[in-house]
């Protein structure tokens, strides 16, 4: 698959203890976004602090807001994205390393293909897996 161009976009609220890990998969992603923007809702835990001091190996956007919600927060970055596809995560999600490449390979194979989705695996705040496959019957 030749490179393309996805814009990753993380709403945050008060989540300062998942930024780690949530970035982190972001970062060890198999295709690398071409961006990320990290949203900050108002947080009041330091998430803010931690969302500027944080480096990645490419372009790092940190946009504020009093606190909307997430979807005010997504819809904020998605209008400045510059990618071709917008990637969506949580402040708590975790991403597999080739999330992104699995995501992308459909819509880049067949242009009818207009958006996909990942089935997921719950995890606990201890990082412990409670259950998988959970949109699969």
């Amino acid at each position: 698959m030749n490179q393309v161009s996805v814009s990753a976009i993380l709403p945050v609220f008060n989540g300062l203890q998942y930024l780690k890990e949530s970035i982190g998969s972001v970062v060890s992603q198999t295709l690398q976004p071409m961006e990320l923007f990290l949203v900050d809702d108002g947080s009041t835990d330091g998430s803010l602090e931690y969302l500027l001091s944080v480096e990645t190996p490419f372009p790092k956007i940190v946009l504020t807001q009093t606190n909307k919600r997430q979807s005010t927060a997504r819809n904020l970055a998605a209008a400045q994205a510059q990618g071709k596809y917008l990637a969506f995560l949580d402040h708590d999600d975790i991403w597999f390393p080739s999330h992104l490449e699995k995501l992308v390979a459909p819509m880049e194979a067949d242009s009818w293909v207009g958006w996909t989705y990942s089935d997921l695996d719950e995890i606990d705040s201890s990082g412990c897996q409670v259950s998988q496959r959970n949109l699969r019957s």
